[in-house]
């Protein structure tokens, strides 16, 4: 069974996955996902909820035995079952589109449901004293800056987009799902990368391999929230959050523990709604993860002006909150 490693994440497949023969290992790493070729019609599901993205609408549903169905229009279906195990409705085979959407949402969603571990919508750098989270929703310009960091402060680049949490023996702990950065056309011009892999359901957007390995686990030292002020909030748990930090004149506005969890919480990637025992797991796991780790909004306008003023500003950090004395 061909295996891939991708950061700290080993997917075994019992078919090639197309585009990703250089991510081929046969080594294990710290979390593991099987895909198994399934046919390609999916499971009967009850629907469950429609999650919009920029690939377009996914539809999530619940087989009778509890297992999720993802489904999203021109791409094939899959099934995540019990112990990290996906089915993958590619009849023949995967295309290219098909392969980049098991890697980049059905293997983080996939993790995300395992017991001691959470999945966060965040890029990762790891700095001198530790790793550093940037999360928001879509478009909220992570990638961007998780690189510009990466290229121009040498902090290393450690994961892109969905960020693996774990304890280690009380510690706060991140792993790496990913060995690419995902750019569109204008940010990587802007930060003057070479010609990357092309994806095709996105138009102009690009994958770009990042040197060096991440299949370990690392400390985390912060998540910062970016916020754009003159966007409006995600919803209504957000007005009193984006109204506060859009007073405080700082680049770095640290949040109370009460706001860091919500921040935390809002930016899971699940597969879907969750029930009361469900969502009990989930806060325990978040209040233990998140005791020890400083979260706050970054005041982030997605400008090439704001962008060097926002490295500048991490640079420096926050006494206490960045590790700068």
């Amino acid at each position: 069974m061909p295996r891939y490693r991708f950061g700290a994440v080993t997917v075994s497949a019992d078919l090639p996955l197309p585009g990703y023969a250089g991510y081929r290992t046969a080594a294990s790493g710290r979390c593991e996902v099987t895909v198994r070729r399934a046919g390609r019609t999916p499971p009967a599901a009850t629907p469950l909820c429609d999650v919009r993205a920029r690939r377009g609408t996914l539809r999530v549903g619940v087989t009778a035995e509890g297992h999720r169905v993802v489904t999203v229009d021109g791409l094939a279906a899959c099934t995540v079952g019990p112990r990290s195990t996906v089915d993958w409705h590619v009849g023949d085979g995967p295309n290219a589109d098909d392969t980049d959407h098991l890697v980049s949402l059905i293997v983080p969603w996939t993790l995300g449901t395992a017991p001691d571990l959470a999945v966060l919508h965040a890029a990762t750098v790891v700095g001198p004293r530790g790793a550093v989270l940037l999360a928001g929703t879509s478009g909220a310009g992570k990638s961007t800056l998780a690189t510009a960091l990466h290229r121009r402060l040498g902090w290393r680049l450690f994961g892109d987009d969905a960020a693996v949490l774990s304890t280690v023996d009380g510690s706060s702990m991140v792993s790496s799902c990913s060995r690419e950065v995902r750019l569109w056309a204008d940010s990587g011009a802007l930060l003057g990368m070479p010609a990357g892999t092309p994806l095709p359901r996105y138009g102009n957007k690009h994958r770009h391999a990042v040197d060096g390995a991440a299949d370990d686990a690392v400390p985390v030292l912060a998540v910062l929230r970016l916020l754009d002020p003159a966007a409006p909030p995600d919803g209504p748990q957000w007005r009193a959050l984006v109204d506060r930090v859009a007073l405080d004149p700082r680049p770095l506005v640290p949040l109370t523990r009460t706001e860091g969890i919500v921040v935390l919480r809002n930016g899971l990637m699940r597969l879907a709604p969750i029930d009361g025992a469900e969502a009990a797991r989930e806060f325990a796991f978040l209040v233990r993860w998140g005791s020890r780790v400083p979260v706050a909004a970054l005041r982030y306008p997605r400008t090439p002006a704001a962008l060097d003023r926002t490295i500048e500003a991490m640079a420096s950090g926050i006494p206490g909150l960045l590790g700068k004395s």
